[in-house]
């Protein structure tokens, strides 16, 4: 992730898992900082289909 990052490659993360999990997930792990944008679901039911 980081040589891509140094090559000015947009790094996106989208899941289906709720957004609040992933941003944490990928704080844990030290790599938050290489994603342009993250995109997950919501608890409210939103964004949780792979098919949309």
């Amino acid at each position: 992730m980081k040589s891509l990052n140094e090559q000015q490659f947009t790094l996106v993360v989208a899941t289906s898992k709720p957004i609040v999990f992933t941003g944490q997930i990928l704080k844990y792990f030290n790599i938050d900082q290489y994603f342009e944008l993250i995109v997950g679901s919501n608890f409210d039911g939103t964004r949780v289909s792979k098919l949309k």
